[in-house]
């Protein structure tokens, strides 16, 4: 069953969401591109986010507005499940952005832009990698030289 999702309530849980990401209220004020009085006046309960805020937030944050705004989480097991049933190439995108967002101390370089950083750097190695049989192929040709 959904929470209450009144001002203060949700006030609260945006507060709790800056805090995990150890945000001031001026850098995610900044992060949002909103003025730090509107930022303090929805943490306060005073002012209701704006759709517009919440795209944002979801965007650049890549996460689901429900919690903010009812205070549903998902469960582990739910959220498992999802992760189990995505294709390889979605898993290796999560993982990426897993690894991305464990790795930066910059909260404000957006995850998605840690993320294509990552897969630059998977596309190089995997350019220098050697390709696969090429090893066999370079020992016959040595063999046969010999």
């Amino acid at each position: 069953m959904a929470k209450s999702h009144n001002n203060k309530e949700i006030a609260g849980r945006l507060k709790e969401l800056r805090l995990n990401l150890k945000y001031t209220q001026e850098q995610f004020a900044e992060f949002l591109d909103i003025s730090v009085q509107l930022y303090k006046k929805m943490e306060s309960g005073e002012n209701n986010i704006s759709i517009a805020t919440l795209h944002k937030m979801k965007n650049k944050m890549e996460f689901s507005v429900d919690y903010l705004l009812f205070g549903e989480k998902d469960d582990q097991e739910a959220a498992w499940n999802r992760v189990i049933a995505l294709d390889d190439a979605d898993k290796e995108r999560l993982l990426l952005r897993l690894f991305s967002l464990m790795t930066s101390d910059d909260r404000r370089v957006s995850a998605k832009s840690r993320e294509e950083h990552l897969f630059q750097i998977l596309d190089q190695a995997a350019e220098s990698a050697p390709k696969e049989g090429s090893c066999t192929k370079t020992t016959k040709k040595t063999q046969n030289k010999r």
